[in-house]
């Protein structure tokens, strides 16, 4: 049940099952880590520390053996294709508190790189397009392109996979690059045109590090992406505060 409920993307209903199988005593190796990993993705970072500690009691794993089983097993991916995330804002430039892939590979060795994980100032496209709605006539769209796997060599991009997301009454989803697919999507014939423009956000990688010949060979996989975006500029706004007339007029 509680793999059926992360396939669906139901993270609170998922922890339930977890946690009742850890107090019955009956949660495997691999259930801990799920676990942690969920309440990381719900931002409990008190739940996932609280799960690891037992985790490391149990199997005599430090912090830094257990991270690197996260990295290099399926177990984060399940987690990371299955949820959803909010975009609340379409920035041009990187956030000033996280490194872009360039300046990360270019700041740091191999042997620190090399089955790190790590979050980055990731680069997301919009691509626009043309398409014919039955009711609205002719109207204008814009896929979403989102760096996936990056392969450099030294500070040279030689590969960059890429997931497309089309934006469908649900939100961006996570589509095939085939053009059936993308059509039934949009509902209709679709052509693109000029008008694209791109967003930075703050994305988890894990990486890979290798020197050969003499050069830095970094590959980047994004373990962060979602199955679907939803747009939601006004979830990151404070509130206005509440204007006390009496206050107001009592100031000097």
């Amino acid at each position: 049940m509680a793999q059926r409920y992360l396939h669906d993307g139901m993270l609170s209903r998922a922890t339930y099952c977890y946690e009742r199988l850890m107090y019955l005593g009956f949660l495997r190796r691999t259930g801990y880590l799920r676990l942690a990993l969920v309440y990381t993705k719900q931002g409990k970072d008190n739940a996932a520390e609280r799960v690891l500690n037992r985790y490391r009691a149990i199997y005599k794993y430090d912090m830094k053996q257990i991270k690197k089983i996260c990295i290099f097993s399926e177990l984060l991916f399940c987690i990371a294709v299955n949820a959803q995330q909010k975009i609340t804002s379409l920035s041009p430039i990187p956030d000033a508190t996280k490194q872009t892939i360039e300046q990360y590979i270019s700041t740091h060795p191999i042997d620190e790189m090399n089955k790190d994980t790590v979050i980055l100032s990731n680069i997301y496209s919009l691509i626009g397009y043309n398409y014919v709605d039955k009711y609205l006539d002719e109207s204008t769209g814009n896929f979403m392109v989102v760096g996936q796997d990056y392969q450099y060599k030294d500070l040279e991009l030689k590969n960059n996979e890429k997931l497309l997301y089309v934006l469908t009454e649900n939100g961006y989803e996570q589509t095939p690059v085939d053009k059936e697919i993308i059509k039934k999507k949009v509902r209709g014939y679709f052509t693109l045109n000029d008008n694209n423009s791109y967003f930075y956000r703050n994305d988890t990688f894990a990486v890979k590090a290798m020197n050969v010949d003499g050069k830095k060979n970094v590959i980047l996989h994004c373990i962060s992406y979602p199955q679907k975006y939803i747009l939601d500029f006004d979830s990151d706004k404070k509130e206005a505060p509440k204007i006390d007339r009496n206050e107001l007029m009592n100031i000097k």
